[in-house]
């Protein structure tokens, strides 16, 4: 857990360099916790990881090949918004969310146990406005994706559909980068379809979906309240503003 922290630290602290260096050891990060709960990693497993990759690879090149490069997509969150010891807290907020969300997720005995984690990293942004804006959104977009997923899976258990589903979804998601409710509704749809063709266990559905809502409620109560305690001020004058403009 203490190597998770450090890493998980390290990644938020990288976010002032850029996103390459903060999504290599955000990503690197969530990757150790999830083997680390693993009995031992099996030939199997490097080759589906092997293949992934190379589908990545394919598929990126010919893009690129076809459509030319991609777009900037504009500079990432909050790269000059902190002073050094703004920078420090964010990380120490965000390293202490994403540890104690797995450590909840390994004391409930989910076998998903990393998924309150994930949720704190992709959540929590160094920008407080944004990452408020996110948690709500995010949520939003949760609710929405556990609904489509029940429909989806109440028309039967079929390969074809579900497949065809995640295909759809992860087709749109570039075009709604923007739209986090809408963005992060879609990674929900993919990761829940997902995680039901690979059990091939029709009742583990129903648990399936619950489990997501409350992962996410959780993982946002642990960025909302650290978040508020890192940053008091900002976060009061956020909510000043907000109850100004209600009136």
């Amino acid at each position: 857990m203490d190597r998770f922290f450090l890493a998980v630290f390290a990644a938020g602290f990288l976010n002032q360099v850029g996103k390459g260096p903060h999504f290599s050891l955000r990503f690197g990060a969530i990757s150790f916790a999830v083997v680390a709960g693993l009995h031992a990693i099996e030939t199997l497993d490097y080759v589906y990881l092997g293949i992934a990759v190379m589908i990545n690879l394919a598929s990126r090149s010919a893009d690129h090949f076809i459509n030319g490069p991609l777009h900037f997509a504009g500079p990432w969150f909050g790269a000059d918004s902190f002073d050094r010891w703004g920078w420090v807290r964010y990380s120490l907020a965000y390293a202490l969310a994403a540890t104690i969300g797995l450590w909840i997720g390994i004391e409930s005995a989910s076998i998903r146990a990393v998924w309150i984690s994930a949720i704190t990293l992709v959540l929590m942004v160094p920008d407080v406005r944004v990452t408020y804006s996110r948690v709500f959104g995010g949520m939003i977009g949760t609710v929405l994706a556990v609904g489509v997923v029940w429909l989806i899976t109440s028309l039967g258990q079929s390969t074809v559909l579900f497949c065809a589903a995640i295909f759809l979804a992860a087709f749109l998601l570039p075009s709604q980068i923007t739209r986090f409710w809408i963005f992060s509704g879609m990674i929900a749809v993919i990761v829940l379809l997902a995680w039901d063709l690979a059990s091939a266990d029709p009742a583990l559905e129903p648990a399936l979906l619950w489990e997501r809502l409350a992962d996410m409620l959780v993982g946002a109560m642990l960025v909302l309240v650290l978040t508020a305690l890192v940053f008091p001020d900002v976060t009061k004058s956020l909510l000043v503003a907000r109850l100004r403009k209600a009136e």
